[in-house]
């Protein structure tokens, strides 16, 4: 990719773009924002570019941007799947406002009514705004013989917002063991024990919360 950048007089946008992508798995986000403002410059309105900048502004930490960016978006297409998903990201994790992501989510959700993962970030949602019978609801839409490690750790995350911390974990521990590698496998627990530090918190029992947070690692 970058040899046809550099020798090409008029280079294929798509090489901008592959190389982009591949610098952003990278986490070079330098190079990749060159890229992806050298192919936007020749495709503008790109989707898919779209899409890769906001990502870029994700990585940064920048979230109003990334969300200003994907609103425009799913007015402009209000097909584009992956633009609410991270929307809803953004939302229910990085601005804190979980209410505004199930609005988002449900959108995506009635555009793919089976997608477990579309369904799995609207239960998440729920959790997040303190709606357990929303979230409930939306799981039991889960097709759970075929589910996958991140849909487990929401259910897990369900039975301690209900109070059944036990069940949760033990819930969260099949998540881990289901997860496709260690880096996986280790932010489900990290994740564990950290919900199970805010639930105890939430409910007075501030020191077993404090040794659940020191365990994260």
């Amino acid at each position: 990719y970058r040899e046809s950048i550099t020798t090409s007089e008029k280079p294929d946008p798509t090489t901008y773009f592959n190389l982009a992508r591949l610098y952003m798995r990278q986490q070079d986000l330098k190079k990749a924002k060159r890229l992806i403002d050298g192919y936007l410059s020749i495709a503008p309105n790109d989707y898919e570019g779209k899409i890769l900048l906001s990502l870029y502004y994700f990585n940064e930490e920048d979230y109003n941007a990334a969300k200003d960016l994907l609103n425009k978006l799913v007015e402009a297409r209000p097909d584009s799947k992956d633009a609410y998903v991270l929307l809803g990201v953004i939302y229910a994790e990085c601005l804190e406002e979980p209410n505004s992501a199930i609005d988002i989510l449900k959108k995506v959700v009635a555009l793919d009514p089976q997608n477990e993962a579309f369904l799995n970030n609207l239960a998440y949602a729920y959790l997040r705004a303190g709606a357990i019978e929303g979230a409930k609801n939306t799981l039991e839409q889960i097709k759970w013989d075929k589910a996958g490690f991140a849909a487990y750790a929401t259910k897990g995350l369900l039975r301690i917002c209900e109070g059944k911390v036990e069940e949760g974990s033990n819930l969260y521990d099949f998540a881990a063991k289901l997860a496709p590698n260690q880096e996986w496998k280790g932010l489900v627990r990290q994740k564990k024990r950290i919900e199970i530090a805010r639930y105890l918190n939430a409910h007075g029992n501030r020191p077993r919360a404090i040794e659940h947070l020191k365990a994260v690692k």
